[in-house]
């Protein structure tokens, strides 16, 4: 059974992977439970690919957002403690299908509900939780200096979504070593059979991935100095149905994993806020990356750090494209070394979940 945080688009494009993957394998997903708020509707993309496997929504923390696009960390934690009631019904939910399904396993994609229900509930099935964000428990992890009080809170948040985990997967970049006193292993990042498919080529547009919608200014302020550059841009904005043209060279498109991956490979490169997926996919793909971290999300800071260090691309605190421009002819593709990390991922998994499910077997 899939526990899957809403968050965001990365999540559920890691158990859409999983899913494709494991039932290759000859593994069952009974259900694919996904957290989900107010602020948030579950993709239809995700839905369509979860098929035949029930998907059921939770209510779970989310982020408060400043004019959907900064973090506020304060309110997020005020909002969150004010409906912890709430998630402790979810806590129940999860239970409950738990007890419905009797999976052999659980696997929790970054949701803290799937802590709070082991903590609370204790279960026998044990729980194998998936995200980049374990590699901030791995010490050659290259947090940015300074920064603190957001360490200190990124890591205590990511130890409760792991609370109760047999083992820690840390989705990386690049492979390094496992930290076996902390049940954390290092693997590949999990792209869907879709990726593995395309054929990149070199078109005349640039691919922007936001994921808060409050960031189109900021496109449509760029673009109306720089009209020639043409750019296709992904937004979670729900008043776009499919697509809005603003003009022969912007176009804002409602999010579409199809027709996000067929752009990206066309692609002179991806402007995306920092998530760790769209920038995998951009690597495979040979795509240079400008990365720009939604403000206040330290997470995000730590992705774009570690990406530079991993040769896909550059950062800035702002959309800068110019600088991207600039950036371009010095970029050079690592996606062949990168393609033989990613394509590690099927015998890794596998094998860690079946070792995982018979170490249990006795226990239940």
């Amino acid at each position: 059974m899939f526990i899957i945080q809403g968050e965001g688009r990365g999540h559920m494009t890691q158990a859409i992977s999983l899913k494709q993957l494991l039932e290759k394998n000859g593994f069952r997903i009974s259900a694919a439970m996904v957290g989900s708020s107010s602020n948030r509707e579950i993709p239809d993309f995700f839905i369509r690919n979860m098929d035949t496997t029930p998907v059921i929504p939770f209510r779970s923390p989310n982020f408060v957002t400043r004019k959907d696009r900064g973090i506020r960390i304060l309110p997020t934690i005020t909002h969150n403690l004010g409906l912890f009631r709430r998630f402790l019904r979810s806590v129940d939910a999860i239970s409950n299908q738990v007890e419905k399904d009797k999976p052999d396993l659980i696997i929790n994609f970054y949701d803290p509900l799937a802590g709070l229900f082991n903590y609370f509930k204790k279960p026998k099935v044990p729980t194998i939780s998936i995200a980049h964000q374990y590699l901030a428990f791995h010490p050659d992890f290259p947090f940015p200096k300074g920064y603190a009080g957001d360490r200190f809170a990124l890591e205590k948040y990511t130890q409760l979504t792991s609370f109760g985990s047999q083992q820690k997967l840390a989705l990386s970049f690049y492979d390094t070593s496992d930290i076996a006193k902390k049940n954390l292993k290092i693997v590949p990042p999990l792209l869907r059979n879709a990726v593995f498919e395309l054929e990149p080529e070199t078109g005349d547009y640039f691919l922007v991935y936001l994921v808060n919608k409050g960031y189109r200014d900021d496109i449509l302020a760029w673009h109306n100095k720089h009209p020639e550059v043409k750019l296709h841009c992904f937004t979670d904005d729900t008043a776009i149905a499919d697509e809005l043209a603003i003009d022969e060279t912007l176009t804002f498109h409602r999010l579409n994993d199809k027709k996000f991956l067929d752009l990206m490979a066309g692609a002179r490169g991806l402007i995306s806020t920092a998530g760790f997926e769209s920038i995998c996919e951009a690597i495979y793909l040979g795509k240079p990356v400008f990365m720009v971290p939604v403000e206040g999300h330290f997470e995000q800071l730590c992705n774009s750090r570690d990406a530079f260090n991993a040769g896909a691309g550059i950062f800035d605190s702002g959309f800068n494209i110019d600088r991207f421009l600039d950036y371009l002819p010095s970029y050079r593709s690592n996606a062949e070394r990168f393609k033989a990390w990613v394509h590690e991922a099927e015998s890794r998994f596998t094998a860690i979940v079946r070792q995982v499910i018979a170490e249990s077997a006795g226990e239940y």
